[in-house]
């Protein structure tokens, strides 16, 4: 979505998760997607199907699975979906793209963790890439999420420019603003203890502040209406709450927390569940865009 806002042409796309390929196909439908562990496809596959030749692509973006990395999933060193980066990595030696774009949760940059960010580095590098990677706040580029993400940022070498991030925003958009005229659609109230948690937690605390228990209740978290909301994280996309109402957003909200426009559709069968967790994993369209934009600078 945030390529396509930026005027880009998507050739292809890689997708195991069976949610998320539906989706995809039902907002992208002629775009063609290899529905495979990314493992199993070479890159004659993969250029075949994107119709191109080595050298040919502009940009090559990858999102590796971030559960391995990030504090709020496994954060294990050893997880085996970290090591999925270097796959990645394997395509790009063979098609050989002008850019490289890979993003992921920013506790990669982290200590142990940062032992593969080191290492992906300079197997980019040593492919023939000047490399950089940097931490980005969608909140610092009009999005109305606080979500830190690392962006790594690779150029071919024979391309004569320097690698540069975008410049951050002048404004802030706060959620007031972001959900201005959101569609309407049923909302879902908490029960137990965690009607209990959203009613005693104040507008910019965590349940944490309200349960001090080994900092367990820290992903319930009650937004601000005058501050970008917290990162939605999809193991808890149903504690992060309205700020006046005590409930979790609804899908119309959570699609403008995410930077994802009203007209985006979600398999009308799925759960409320799979598609808070959809946007969840996903980086906001208009992060993208930013970056997008950026970078056809380099390509030109």
């Amino acid at each position: 979505m945030g390529y396509k806002i930026a005027g880009y042409n998507e050739l292809a796309a890689v997708e195991w998760w069976n949610l998320a390929v539906e989706t995809f196909k039902l907002n992208f439908p002629r775009i063609p997607v290899l529905s495979q562990d990314i493992k199993t496809i070479s890159s004659r596959e993969l250029m075949e199907t994107a119709g191109i030749k080595p050298k040919e692509l502009d940009i090559l973006d990858a999102s590796p699975p971030c559960q391995g990395f990030s504090k709020s999933g496994k954060y294990e060193l050893k997880d085996i979906r970290n090591q999925l980066i270097f796959e990645v990595i394997r395509l790009a030696k063979d098609i050989k793209p002008k850019i490289i774009i890979i993003e992921n949760v920013d506790s990669m940059a982290d200590r142990p963790m940062n032992k593969i960010l080191v290492k992906a580095l300079a197997e980019i590098k040593k492919s023939g890439y000047k490399v950089k990677a940097a931490i980005m706040d969608a909140a610092n580029y009009s999005i109305p999420q606080h979500r830190k993400r690392l962006i790594i940022i690779a150029i071919r070498n024979n391309i004569n420019k320097e690698i540069s991030y975008p410049a951050l925003h002048n404004k802030i958009i706060p959620l007031w603003k972001a959900l201005e005229n959101c569609p309407i659609e049923n909302k879902i109230y908490p029960s137990g203890k965690s009607h209990a948690l959203s009613i005693l937690m104040k507008p910019g605390k965590d349940g944490a502040s309200v349960i001090n228990k080994n900092n367990k209740f820290f992903s319930h978290r009650k937004c601000k209406w005058n501050r970008p909301a917290f990162t939605l994280i999809k193991s808890s996309v149903r504690h992060l709450i309205h700020p006046d109402e005590n409930r979790p957003f609804t899908i119309p909200e959570l699609k403008r927390i995410c930077s994802f426009p009203d007209s985006f559709k979600f398999p009308s069968e799925m759960s409320y569940g799979n598609k808070a967790g959809l946007l969840a994993n996903s980086v906001p369209p208009l992060l993208i865009k930013v970056i997008a934009e950026h970078v056809k600078e380099f390509i030109k």
